[in-house]
């Protein structure tokens, strides 16, 4: 489960925050409904299905508020941190795999990622090709 532990820097409730997290954990709807309410029946064993429906409607609301998004995120980028490192790294051994198949893959999804990165139309990149000539890049000072 994900570090955080209090939603009061995000002005929302610990129940709240605690759906966040299992959210981010994959936990299904239904889960986290019995999780976070009192959806039990009478019997104390099965949920009830009037107390399940507006559970999951809440849930439903709460995760479109824009605090509770911001959260999930959060939780989302800490979880991703701490795999992103590994992640690159497998990258970067695919890239050099004796299947092409599997190389280009990689290449592929390394360049669709750093795309992602310069989608405003503020920011230049830069590709250097291994083996390729040099051409130069915008403001490198070559003069026609």
């Amino acid at each position: 489960m994900a570090k955080f532990t209090s939603g009061s820097t995000l002005n929302i409730t610990k129940t709240q925050m605690h759906a966040v997290q299992l959210k981010a954990d994959g936990w299904p709807m239904d889960r986290i409904a019995m999780v976070c309410f009192n959806v039990l029946a009478e019997d104390g064993e099965t949920a009830d299905p009037k107390k399940m429906a507006k559970a999951k409607d809440t849930l439903r609301r709460w995760f479109k508020n824009e605090k509770i998004q911001k959260a999930y995120k959060e939780i989302l980028l800490e979880y991703m941190n701490g795999y992103a490192g590994a992640a690159i790294k497998k990258l970067g051994e695919q890239i050099n795999a004796k299947n092409a198949w599997v190389a280009n893959k990689a290449a592929n999804d390394v360049l669709n990622r750093v795309g992602d990165l310069f989608n405003d139309n503020e920011k230049e990149m830069v590709i250097r090709v291994e083996g390729g000539p040099k051409i130069g890049h915008p403001g490198d000072g070559d003069k026609d």
